[in-house]
């Protein structure tokens, strides 16, 4: 008879973690569909997109007002997305053209045209940085041109460069990083 008591108090045990447990679920699940809805409304107003954050930055660098503002998501949207593809057409030169390089007798024609292609890609995504300067640019005053024109400079100054060690003969040493480098050191 004690057996069943026992068996019977871990069974009330069961059911009391269990009801916990759905109970938590239930409130967590609605907290979930709650907190979605309030950002899906947000979206929807227009308030907050992706990228929201970033270009809140940028423009709040420049103190856009809401013309410029809309102006500014435009060429944004336009930008990444171009640049989006840019970049992956880049990305799949430059493997075609190690690729090529790898091979036994690689073809020197084919090397040639990879590297033009890899050129023209980069031509295409300096132009397409100008053409978006340059729109932003046309809105913005001249306090916010001067903001701008150092903002993307210090922007385009980070870009990331393959650090390869320089010719001999320069005195340089070995690329950007040994310059920055020897720059920290003086």
């Amino acid at each position: 008879m004690k057996k069943l008591t026992i068996s019977r108090q871990l069974l009330y045990a069961l059911v009391i973690i269990l009801v916990i447990t759905n109970i938590v679920t239930v409130f967590s699940v609605m907290r979930y569909l709650n907190d979605h809805k309030k950002q899906t409304t947000i979206s929807e107003s227009g308030d907050e997109a992706p990228g929201y954050h970033r270009t809140k930055a940028f423009s709040d660098e420049l103190n856009l007002d809401k013309d410029q503002q809309y102006v500014f998501r435009e060429l944004n949207r336009t930008f990444n997305q171009t640049a989006n593809q840019i970049y992956r057409d880049l990305s799949h030169s430059r493997m075609a053209l190690v690729d090529a390089m790898g091979q036994t007798n690689p073809d020197s024609l084919k090397l040639q045209t990879l590297a033009r292609s890899i050129g023209d890609l980069h031509t295409e995504l300096k132009m397409l940085t100008s053409d978006f300067y340059m729109g932003l640019k046309a809105v913005c005053s001249p306090e916010q041109q001067d903001l701008l024109f150092n903002m993307f400079r210090n922007l385009l100054n980070t870009e990331e460069d393959l650090n390869m060690p320089r010719g001999r003969g320069t005195g340089r040493g070995y690329g950007r990083l040994n310059q920055n480098n020897n720059q920290n050191n003086n």
